[in-house]
């Protein structure tokens, strides 16, 4: 390989030893540096990746206040125990005829109905007939919708009263009742 070198003249040895050069720097280039800066721009966009994850776990932060006081919020409508189908559902009534006692509504019937069960609730329905003067029926919905324990008419249907004065209806409801309690909402969300 010498030999071959010294028979170079001095501008071809300059090429020779540039070429040389060259095709070295391409190796390092190669085997050292692309892996090297390939791997940096990997890491790099990792660190991006993390930086848009931190940033939304931050935002939850942010709000954390806002959670912790929207949860205290629904608190109150969580029942300490959940008690037996058939304890509810009574209670359930109860409070129906309750309200139509103080609704001045006449209830012909309180039957209850289906339990829907959810992975947070369980809806209970009561099916009730009920008769009045229209505005005492209006009274009677109205204070099952804002009554606090979750109580709201699911569907109703209302038809004037048959050989009464003028302004009374009868009216056919389903009432739904949802019951929840912190144990049940905690459950969920471990499991998830």
């Amino acid at each position: 390989m010498l030999k071959l070198i010294s028979k170079f003249s001095d501008g071809e040895k300059k090429i020779f030893y540039i070429a040389i050069i060259i095709v070295l720097v391409a190796l390092f280039d190669r085997l050292f540096l692309g892996p090297v800066f390939g791997r940096l721009d990997k890491l790099s966009s990792d660190i991006e990746a993390q930086k848009e994850v931190i940033k939304s776990d931050l935002k939850y932060l942010a709000y954390q206040d806002r959670i912790v006081a929207e949860n205290n919020k629904y608190t109150k409508y969580y029942v300490e125990d959940l008690k037996d189908d058939d304890v509810i559902n009574a209670d359930f009534l109860r409070a129906i005829e309750k309200i139509a006692g103080n609704s001045g509504v006449a209830l012909s019937k309180s039957n209850p109905g289906i339990v829907k069960k959810s992975k947070y609730y369980v809806e209970y329905f009561a099916a009730v007939d009920c008769a009045g003067k229209l505005e005492d029926v209006v009274k009677f919905i109205h204070m099952i919708n804002s009554d606090p324990s979750l109580m709201k008419v699911a569907k109703f249907s209302m038809v004037p009263k048959r050989g009464g004065t003028d302004n009374a209806v009868s009216a056919s409801m389903d009432i739904v009742k949802m019951v929840t309690n912190a144990k049940m909402v905690n459950e969920t969300e471990k499991a998830q």
